[in-house]
Formats: structure tokens, C-alpha cells, sequence
């Protein structure tokens, strides 16, 4: 029986996983490439993740805590060869003569400014002949004793050298301040607030040059007199304060006190028997501003100067109702 001639042997074929393995290493090189898909050679984009702290809007800081300052020596501001501190409180520049200041001239300030009202520097070197030359020595003594401690109480101060947005009251304080060997209270002392004592404010003062001006506005300073205590109610009040390193140094307050109010005071200076006599008549002929139906003037404008100390306020303090 002839022999069946032999069938030529088939190629082995590839396996299933063989095949999808060279599918894979194929892919890349001849595959088509759509445009929002990475380029060959190209790192896929990483999605950058921001912790979730980083997110959060962080808190505002806390406002700073008020500035407060303490008076501690009060004065008479006196005019020299027609030069004085002060303020121009009636916005005009008085000559001699001047019916609107009832013939009284204003003064210039040390830096030049003109109109600066302080006629009752001419007044007080009488009133001294009379009989009152310790009245700044009772003043200064009141103060020593805590009887007359003029409080500044400075909001929203950022930054000593200017700022265009500033608070100020002035408050009276409650306490005995400890006295330094200079015979002036000593810094940094805390002290209470007198909740029912007169008290002013101004929203409106700035800071300009490390100077912080404020005013106007009515001020009522408490001055004793030995047993007697009585308040000098200044109207059209201007307060200046300049500042030195950060720190405040002196200051002055300007304003018209009624005639009235001047003899309120006066008739009650121990020794002073003849001052109610020249406050009448000398103080009449020297008041220079509200003047009446007739244009006879009824309150002097005066200056007042003082140095200061930095202070606090006890935090349980009670406060005058604002």
C-alpha cells in the first residue's frame, strides 16, 4: 500500500497573552494621538493640592489697646514780646482795635502762625499782683494729690507719626499717683476713671508729624482749691500733642473760659480778696471773644500747657457713659 505523502507542519501559533503584550509595547509607537492628550516624552500635568490651613482667610489682628495719658503738670501758657502757644480759635487775624475780638491783638505762634488767642496771659500777671501768684501752685499741688488728674484716653492710634483717623478722650482719673524725685507723677501708672466727672471726645483727630491735633469741642477741667471744688468749663477747646520716640511728651490745650466762670473761681482763693474786683475789671477790658448784642466780649481765650506721662486704666474701671 502506496504511502500517504506527508502534510507540510503548520507555524506554531502565538498565544493570547503574547498578543496583547506586543498590542501594549506596539500601542505607543503606532498608535494616533488625539490634541488634548500628551505628547510623547511629555510628564502627565500633576494637580497641585493645597493643604487645606493654607486656604483658610487668615484672622485680623486684634485692634490695639488705647493709648492712655496722664497730665502731670498743668500751667498757664504766658505770651513773650507777642509770641505764645495757642490756637486761632475765632478764625480771624485780630489787629488792635479789631471790633469782631473787641479791640484785643492776637499773638503769633513760635513756628509763625498768625492769630493765636490767649488774651488771658495779659490777665494773669494782675491777677498774681493781686494776691494770686500760688494759684499755679495750688493747680500743681491738686494735681500731686490725684485731685486733679487730667486722663487722655487715644483710640486707633497705628502710628505715632501720622495717622489720618484717631480718637481722643479726655476723662478725669481717680487715684494717688506716686510722685518721682522731679515732684511730678511718675510713668506708667494705673489708675480709675470718676464715671460721673464731665468728660469729652473727639472722633476726628489725626496725627500728623508725630504732632496729634484734636477739637474743637467743650471741656470741663476740675480744679480744687483747698476744700472748694469747682469746674473751669473750657469752650472751643483745640488740644495738641506731640510725641517724642513713640512716646508723648507735652501738649497744649486752648479755649475761651467765660468771665463768670473766672469769678466762680476767684472768690474762693484763700488771700485773693481783691481778685473778684480785677477779674471784673480788668478781665472785662481784656476778653476778646462772644461778644453780646452791645460787642462787649464775656469770656477770654487761654492756653494751657502740661506735660504727660504714659499710664493705664484698670480694667474693671467704671466708665462714663458714652
Amino acid at each position: 500500500m502506496p504511502s500517504m505523502p506527508s502534510m507540510p507542519l503548520m507555524p506554531s501559533m502565538p498565544s493570547l497573552s503574547a498578543l496583547a503584550l506586543a498590542a501594549l509595547v506596539a500601542a505607543p509607537l503606532t498608535g494616533c494621538y488625539k490634541d488634548d492628550e500628551v505628547e510623547p516624552g511629555d510628564a502627565p500635568p500633576v494637580e497641585e493640592t493645597i493643604p487645606d490651613e493654607e486656604l483658610e482667610t487668615p484672622a485680623p489682628e486684634p485692634p490695639a489697646e488705647p493709648l492712655v495719658i496722664v497730665a502731670k503738670t498743668l500751667r498757664f501758657v504766658r505770651a513773650e514780646d507777642g509770641i505764645s502757644a495757642g490756637f486761632d480759635l475765632d478764625g480771624r487775624v485780630s489787629e488792635r482795635g479789631d471790633r469782631e475780638s473787641c479791640g484785643i491783638a492776637d499773638f503769633e505762634a513760635p513756628d509763625g502762625t498768625a492769630g493765636i488767642d490767649n488774651t488771658f496771659t495779659n490777665v494773669l500777671p494782675l491777677i498774681e499782683a493781686g494776691g494770686g501768684q500760688a494759684l499755679e501752685g495750688f493747680v500743681q499741688e491738686a494735681v500731686n494729690d490725684g485731685d486733679m488728674l487730667v486722663v487722655l484716653e487715644v483710640d486707633g492710634l497705628d502710628d505715632p507719626m501720622n495717622d489720618d483717623s484717631v480718637s481722643v478722650t479726655m476723662l478725669r482719673g481717680v487715684g494717688q499717683p506716686y510722685i518721682g524725685t522731679d515732684g511730678l507723677i511718675e510713668s506708667w501708672q494705673t489708675f480709675d476713671v470718676d464715671p460721673i466727672a464731665p468728660w469729652s471726645r473727639d472722633d476726628t483727630a489725626r496725627v500728623k508729624d508725630g504732632v496729634l491735633e484734636a477739637g474743637p469741642f467743650e471741656f470741663e477741667l476740675p480744679v480744687f482749691v483747698f476744700d472748694f471744688e469747682f469746674e473751669l468749663t473750657v469752650s472751643r477747646a483745640r488740644l495738641r500733642i506731640e510725641f517724642e520716640d513713640g512716646e508723648p511728651a507735652r501738649g497744649v490745650l486752648g479755649g475761651s473760659v467765660e468771665l463768670q466762670n473766672m469769678l466762680d473761681i476767684v472768690d474762693n482763693i484763700e488771700g485773693g480778696q481783691r481778685l473778684p474786683g480785677i477779674v471784673r475789671t480788668i478781665g472785662a477790658r481784656y476778653a476778646d471773644l462772644d461778644p453780646d448784642e452791645e460787642g462787649d466780649c464775656r469770656a477770654l481765650s487761654t492756653t494751657i500747657g502740661f506735660e504727660l506721662a504714659g499710664a493705664f486704666l484698670y480694667d474693671d474701671t467704671d466708665r462714663p457713659d458714652k
